[in-house]
């Protein structure tokens, strides 16, 4: 969620969930979060991983940023990205999911 809003910001497309993503069906919101995570491990190294930009593309990424959006721009972006995330994460998502993170808790997962 974290990084969904900070797609958000970025894309200068607020409430991207209730007017678009919400109208998406499930194959392709499982899509999406596909791409996310492939990005997300992209930025984990502070290297580029030039394995991503034969392997994988942003199709969806690129339909909701409304922008050709690739690998190398979420690499720039790595230390803003993982600041700003890890803020949303503190600030909102914690706050807006606390029964969820209580059960994961309660579960063990």
């Amino acid at each position: 969620m974290a990084f969904l809003i900070w797609i958000e910001r970025k894309s200068k497309q607020f409430n991207l969930v209730a007017n678009t993503l919400q109208h998406w069906p499930n194959v392709m919101l499982s899509s999406l979060a596909d791409e996310f995570v492939v990005i997300l491990n992209c930025i984990e190294s502070s290297r580029y991983p030039n394995s991503f930009l034969r392997k994988n593309k942003l199709l969806l990424i690129q339909q909701i940023m409304r922008r050709n959006v690739t690998f190398e721009f979420f690499h720039e972006k790595r230390l803003e990205l993982i600041i700003d995330v890890t803020k949303f994460i503190n600030n909102v998502c914690i706050r807006a999911f606390t029964d969820i993170i209580e059960q994961v808790h309660l579960t063990g997962l």
